[in-house]
Order: C-alpha cells, then sequence, then structure tokens
C-alpha cells in the first residue's frame, strides 16, 4: 500500500471546525474535576464553577440557619408557616446581592465594547437559583411538614430495626428533585467552560472590561469592528482566505491582554479558539511535518495538560498568536527578516503553516515602535495576499494604553 503523503495528511489535520462537545464529554471533565485533585494538576474553570455553585448552595443554607433563629425567636419552629416567610424574607438577600452586582458590573464597563448583558443575566440567575435550592433544601429539612400524612414503616437491615416515614420520604423526593432542577443548567455552563479553558488563553478577559480609551479623531473606532472580528469567527470553515488582526504598539500597551480578551468573546459565542506563542507555533508544525504515524492526532508537545487537553491551532477557527515581538527592542525574540523566514523554510512553518493560518481567523500580538508598523503591515499583507486588519495601541497616562484604528482598507 503506498504510503500516504504528508502533504495530504496535512490537508486532512488542518481543516477548522467548531467545538465538538456533548454531554458525554462534559460528563467526563466534570468526573475528572470531581474526582481529581486539583493542587497536583492544572485548575479548570469548569471546577472552578462547580465549586462556585456549590459555595452558593451553602450559602443558601447558612441563609436557612439565620431562618431558624428568626422563628426560634419571633415565632414557632412548628408552625410550617412561620418558617416559609421567614425563608422568603431572607431570600431577598442573594437577589437583591446578584442585581447589585449586575448593576455595578454594567456600570464599570468600558464605553468602546458592548457588555454581554444576556450572559451576564444568566450567570446572576444562575448564582440565585443555586442559593434558593440551599435555602429551599435546608427549610424542607427542617421545617414541619404538617400536609403530608404521618405513616411510618418498619423494616430490619442487617440485624437493626429501621423506622422510616413518609415525612422523610417526602422531604428527599423534594430535595432530590431540587437537585436536579438545580443541575439543569450544569451541561450548559461547564460546555462553555470547556470550549475556553481548551483555548490556552492565559487568562478570561471580556472586551467591556479592557481598560482602553479609543482616540477621538481615529478614521475608523476600532470596538465594532474587533467586536466583529471575534463574532465571525464561528463561521470560519476553511474555504476562504481570512484577513489577519495585528495589535501592534509598545511594550505594556495591553496587547496580551486584548488578545486575551478577543478570544474569551469567540469562545463564549462557541468558537474553537487557540492561543499560542509564535514560538510554540513553529514547533508545532515542525513536529507534524516529523509525525509519521498518524493515529497520533494530536502533539504531545501542544496538548496541554491531560485534564484540559488543548485544541490544536491546525483545526481551531481562531488562531492567537502571541509574543512575536515583545517590544524589548534588541532582546526581541523575532525580527521582521527572522519572521518572514519561518514562512520561507518548510523545517519551520513553511508554505504549509501559512497555507493554514490563512484559512481562519488570526490575531497576531506584536511589540514594535511606530516607526516599525508599516514594514510590519506590508509584509503581513505580501505573506496573506489581503490587506491585514491593524489596531494600533499607545500607551496613555490614564490607563497605560490606548487603542486606535487605522483606516480599513478592503
Amino acid at each position: 500500500m503506498a504510503k500516504t503523503a504528508i502533504s495530504d495528511v496535512l490537508e486532512r489535520d488542518e481543516t477548522p471546525e467548531p467545538p465538538a462537545i456533548g454531554p458525554g464529554d462534559i460528563l467526563r471533565q466534570i468526573k475528572v474535576d470531581l474526582l481529581d485533585k486539583e493542587v497536583q494538576s492544572a485548575a479548570t474553570y469548569s471546577y472552578l464553577w462547580l465549586a462556585d455553585q456549590m459555595g452558593h448552595i451553602g450559602i443558601g443554607l447558612l441563609i436557612t440557619a439565620a431562618a431558624a433563629a428568626l422563628v426560634s425567636i419571633f415565632g414557632s419552629l412548628a408552625i410550617w408557616w412561620h418558617w416559609v416567610v421567614a425563608a422568603a424574607a431572607l431570600a431577598a438577600i442573594p437577589v437583591g446581592k446578584e442585581v447589585w452586582d449586575f448593576r455595578k458590573f454594567n456600570a464599570s464597563a468600558n464605553r468602546y465594547f458592548a457588555v454581554d448583558r444576556l450572559l451576564l443575566i444568566g450567570n446572576a440567575a444562575t448564582a440565585t437559583l443555586y442559593m434558593l435550592a440551599g435555602i429551599l433544601a435546608g427549610v424542607v429539612m427542617a421545617m414541619p411538614l404538617p400536609f403530608v400524612a404521618a405513616k411510618t414503616w418498619t423494616c430490619v437491615v442487617l440485624g437493626v430495626d429501621m423506622t422510616i416515614t413518609l415525612v422523610l420520604l417526602t422531604r428527599i423526593a423534594i430535595v432530590v428533585g431540587v437537585t436536579i432542577l438545580a443541575m439543569s443548567g450544569v451541561l450548559w455552563w461547564v460546555r462553555q467552560k470547556i470550549v475556553w479553558q481548551k483555548a490556552a488563553l492565559p487568562y478570561l478577559s471580556r472586551l467591556s472590561r479592557v481598560e482602553v480609551e479609543f482616540t477621538p479623531d481615529a478614521p475608523d473606532q476600532p470596538g465594532p469592528m474587533i467586536e466583529a472580528y471575534a463574532a465571525g469567527a464561528l463561521d470560519v470553515d476553511g474555504k476562504a482566505t481570512e484577513r489577519p488582526l495585528l495589535l501592534l504598539g509598545p511594550l505594556g500597551v495591553g496587547k496580551t491582554g486584548l488578545a486575551a480578551a478577543i478570544g474569551t468573546e469567540a469562545a463564549f459565542a462557541g468558537a474553537k479558539v487557540r492561543y499560542v506563542s509564535f514560538s510554540k507555533l513553529a514547533q508545532s508544525a515542525l513536529a507534524q511535518r516529523r509525525a509519521h504515524d498518524r493515529a497520533q492526532a494530536i502533539d504531545a508537545a501542544d496538548a496541554g495538560p491531560p485534564n484540559i487537553l488543548y485544541w490544536q491551532w491546525r483545526r481551531a477557527q481562531l488562531v492567537i498568536v502571541d509574543d512575536i515581538r515583545p517590544g524589548l527592542g534588541e532582546r526581541d525574540y523575532v525580527t521582521l527578516q527572522e519572521f518572514r523566514e519561518r514562512f520561507a523554510e518548510d523545517r519551520k512553518l513553511g508554505a504549509a503553516g501559512l497555507r493554514t493560518l490563512l484559512r481562519r481567523r488570526s490575531v497576531w500580538a506584536i511589540g514594535v515602535t511606530e516607526a516599525e508598523e508599516s514594514d510590519w503591515i506590508a509584509a503581513f499583507e505580501e505573506l496573506f495576499g489581503v490587506p491585514p486588519l491593524v489596531a494600533r495601541l499607545r500607551p496613555t497616562p490614564r490607563h497605560g494604553s490606548g487603542l486606535e484604528a487605522i483606516a480599513l482598507r478592503t
């Protein structure tokens, strides 16, 4: 049998595709998060979300304890509706807290990017739901249930007489029902966390939280352009050339933070995103060319922690490339000439790597001076065959970084 050509393998392995995460993948991630030791492996946002919701349930149980104190002081523990009144009154606390948190977050957002209010409302509603679930479970287990018949069953288990009441069974049934309802959002929320953490982004950041000020006289305000670029990653299918987005500016103006925010927005929209350094990008491309055993779909050096397993950048719809040049002058990692050579030599990224990047959206964070910007823009236009989108970042006295865009070329 003829051996499969490496070019054919590369072509097959480099088709961008949206995340494919089903209920089984989510349950496996939950199993890993619950049974693994977080101190011995990489922390995951899916684990943090699960722990966060357990904390909300705990807050609900604490509120139940406060309700019991109110009932014992001002009412009777034997009267069920005293419990209901006290719990309902105290339930206003978590609801009010989430409303206050929502308004505070909304007010602190910058004025250049839209706040994802739908997701924010969903997050606040979910937190409230889990606190209310804790309250309901605690109150049901503590208060009398006069509307349930006083039936009792006795059985012998391992030689011990066991007494089971209908009241106990009713309490358990209500708590189980509340738990099932509270878990209804787990599949959606954990899936979102999995999609984000497999992007290998350095941290979670939203565009509405990036501390920037746009130059008032910029020919085109970059906010809508950047938002559209992130949102459009979901539609990338590898059939057309995509314009790269360049983030240009000196050291310390927030290029990585902005790139992480763009990646987060795209991942939260449901796109497959991968953040990678330029050196890791070249190493991964070289490892693929050296791989003859095609049963290995993921490069071991590029897979990330075993409890996460990063997306392969070759199959991502949006690739974010950082640390091309940190903006340190003579100590920069890659000169413009070296950058060009990475795509000219097959033992590095080569033409195959360039072809892969051409067919998905890509964000490039590059540390450059104002005098160097035009040369880098020209290099990308030459390599990609299309004019790049460009956002220039500048230091500002107020936030430490500013953002402006050149006139977009079509």
